[in-house]
C-alpha cells in the first residue's frame, strides 16, 4: 500500500538537495556554488547546514553537512555528512557513488551506494533495519531509482528549462524508497527577518514525499512528519541566480523553518551577521 505523508524535520539532507535546484549547468561549470541555511523549530535554533556543488567536465559533486545546534543538541546530538559523485553522458546524469556518514548520540549510522550502469547496488548500511520498527527497501524496489542528490541535478535541469519546479522523482538513499512530490506555488514578498540574509519576492513550492518503504512503523514526537512544507525561491544576488531562501512547515515543536544564511559563487558573497 502506497503511504502518502509529509517531510520529516530529520530527513534534512532530503531537504537540502533542494537547495541547488535553480541553477543552470553552464552556471555550475563557471564556479562552485557554497550556500549556509540555520533551521528553527518555533524560537529555538535547531540544526545548522552547508551546501556545497561543483561541475568540472563531464563529472559532477554535491555535498551537504548539517548537525544539530542549541536545545536540539542538547535533546539529541546528530551531525551529518552526505556526498553523491556522478558524471554526465550525453546529457543524462548518471550517480557513481552516494555516501552518508551521520551519527546520532555517538551511534554511527553509515549508507554507501555504488552505481553499476545506472543501477544502484548498496554496500554498506549501518545500522541495518531490525525488521520490526523497520523494515528494509526489497531489492526489487532499487531500480530505476536515484538517490537524492542526483535528484537534485534532475530538477535542475528541467528548471532551467522550462522554469517550472513541479514534477514527481523516484528515489532510493540506501535505507528508504519513496518518490518525491514538487507542485508549483505562488509568489509572494519574504519580510525583513533577523535569521536571513534575504528579504523580497520569492517563488513558493510545495514539497510531499510519496513513502513507498524503509521508513519507520511508529512515529516518535521528533519524527512525525512535517506538514504543509512550502520552499521559497529567490534571488539573493541582484540579476544573480535564483536559490531556495526559506522553508517552512508545521511541526509536533511548532513552526519549523529553515533560512538562508549565506550564499557564495565566485567572487559574490552575502553572509547574514551574527553576534
Amino acid at each position: 500500500m502506497t503511504i502518502i505523508q509529509k517531510l520529516n524535520p530529520f530527513a534534512l539532507p532530503s531537504i537540502l538537495a533542494f537547495t541547488l535546484l535553480f541553477f543552470t549547468l553552464g552556471d555550475l561549470r563557471a564556479a562552485s556554488v557554497k550556500l549556509s541555511y540555520d533551521a528553527y523549530a518555533g524560537p529555538l535554533y535547531v540544526m545548522s547546514a552547508h551546501v556545497s556543488l561543483s561541475l568540472e567536465g563531464d563529472r559532477y559533486r554535491i555535498e551537504t553537512r548539517s548537525k544539530t545546534e542549541g536545545f536540539a543538541a542538547w535533546f539529541s546530538s546528530w551531525n551529518s555528512k552526505v556526498m553523491t559523485e556522478g558524471k554526465v553522458r550525453n546529457g543524462r546524469l548518471i550517480p557513481l557513488y552516494h555516501s552518508v556518514n551521520s551519527n546520532v548520540d555517538d551511534q554511527p549510522h553509515r549508507v554507501n551506494l555504488r552505481y553499476i550502469k545506472g543501477q544502484p547496488v548498496l554496500k554498506e548500511l549501518v545500522p541495518a533495519p531490525d525488521g520490526i520498527r523497520r523494515l528494509a527497501v526489497p531489492p526489487e524496489m532499487w531500480p530505476q531509482t536515484i538517490d537524492p542528490l542526483t535528484m537534485t541535478l534532475r530538477i535542475l535541469i528541467r528548471v532551467s528549462k522550462e522554469q517550472l519546479c513541479g514534477g514527481a522523482h523516484q528515489v532510493f538513499d540506501g535505507r528508504r524508497r519513496y518518490n518525491m512530490v514538487l507542485t508549483p506555488g505562488i509568489t509572494s514578498e519574504l519580510q525583513a527577518t533577523a535569521s536571513s540574509v534575504f528579504s523580497g519576492d520569492a517563488q513558493s513550492c510545495a514539497l510531499e514525499i510519496e513513502r513507498l518503504g524503509g521508513f519507520y512503523k511508529k512515529k516518535s514526537t521528533t519524527g512525525k512528519p512535517l506538514l504543509s512544507p512550502i520552499l521559497w525561491v529567490a534571488r539573493p544576488f541582484e540579476n544573480g541566480l535564483p536559490v531556495p531562501v526559506k522553508f517552512e512547515a508545521r511541526s509536533s515543536f511548532g513552526v519549523f523553518r529553515i533560512y538562508l544564511t549565506r550564499a557564495e559563487k565566485g567572487g559574490k558573497l552575502i553572509e547574514l551577521e551574527k553576534d
